[in-house]
Parts: C-alpha cells; sequence; structure tokens
C-alpha cells in the first residue's frame, strides 16, 4: 500500500509539475505577445504620425505651389493692367521734369545722389522719382542707368 500511495503521489507532483510548468510557458508566450503587440503598436503609432505629417506637409506644398502659381499668373497678367489703369498717369509738367532730367544726365554727369539731381532741378525727392515712375515706368536709378549706359554708347561710337 505504501508504494501505491508513494506512486500516487508521485504521480501528483509529476502531473502538478507540468501543470505548473505549462502555466509559466503560456503566462510568458502571453506576456511575450502582449510586449509584442506594445513594440508593434508603438511602432504603428510612429508610422502613423509620420504619415499624417507627411500627407500635411504635401497639402502645404501643394497650396504653396497654387500660390505661387497664382502670382505668377496674376503678376504677369497684371504687370501692364497696372501700369495703364496706374492713377499717376503722366502729366505734362512731369513730363517736361522727365526731360529736364534728361538733359542735365546726358550733359553733365557730375552727380552721385538723387539728391543732387533733385536739388538740381529744385524739386523734391519723392516728386521727382514719382514723375519718373509716372513717365518711363522704371525706377528713378534704373532710369538714370539707362540714360548713362546710353551716353556712354554714344561716347564710344563717337571714339571710332
Amino acid at each position: 500500500m505504501y508504494k501505491t500511495e508513494n506512486y500516487i503521489f508521485m504521480n501528483t507532483q509529476h502531473v502538478f509539475f507540468f501543470i505548473l510548468e505549462g502555466c509559466i510557458l503560456l503566462s510568458v508566450a502571453v506576456g511575450t505577445g502582449m510586449y509584442y503587440r506594445r513594440v508593434i503598436r508603438g511602432k504603428h503609432r510612429t508610422m502613423y504620425r509620420l504619415i499624417r505629417e507627411q500627407e500635411f506637409w504635401k497639402r502645404e506644398w501643394g497650396i504653396l505651389m497654387r500660390h505661387l502659381e497664382l502670382l505668377e499668373l496674376y503678376s504677369e497678367h497684371n504687370v501692364e493692367t497696372w501700369r495703364a489703369a496706374s492713377p499717376s498717369q503722366p502729366n505734362s509738367a512731369q513730363q517736361q521734369l522727365v526731360v529736364r532730367l534728361n538733359h542735365y544726365i546726358l550733359n553733365d554727369c557730375n552727380f552721385s545722389l538723387h539728391n543732387d539731381l533733385s536739388a538740381f532741378l529744385s524739386i523734391n525727392g519723392d516728386t521727382l522719382s514719382e514723375a519718373v515712375k509716372a513717365v518711363t515706368g522704371k525706377t528713378l536709378p534704373d532710369h538714370v542707368n539707362r540714360l548713362r549706359l546710353e551716353k556712354a554708347r554714344q561716347l564710344l561710337k563717337k571714339s571710332e
């Protein structure tokens, strides 16, 4: 009887340890699965955030490109319209002022600033700039440089 009880006790121990090992293996497997699911979920969140961020920047890029296209079209289309519809259409006084300016620039190039020009012509510098812009459509420095180049071209032709 002792042997049968001992055998039953030993068999019960084996079954208990077998069940315990199974539970441990099962908990390790579940824990590992939960860990990897958490890691993968974190990677998916990061990837999802990056995709949303990429889509956001793609939309922003598209908006910027549309604005750039509109600006290019608007500026190309309306430069001539702005000049034609400019409220500062040249009047005869402005035209006479620009003629005097041209004469002074072509005959005496010993000036350095547009203040010298406005002092020689006895007029405010802003008024002079507005008159040049209204008559020629160019800024005062651009107009002066163009006239200087024309004078230099004439002097080169004379020297040949």
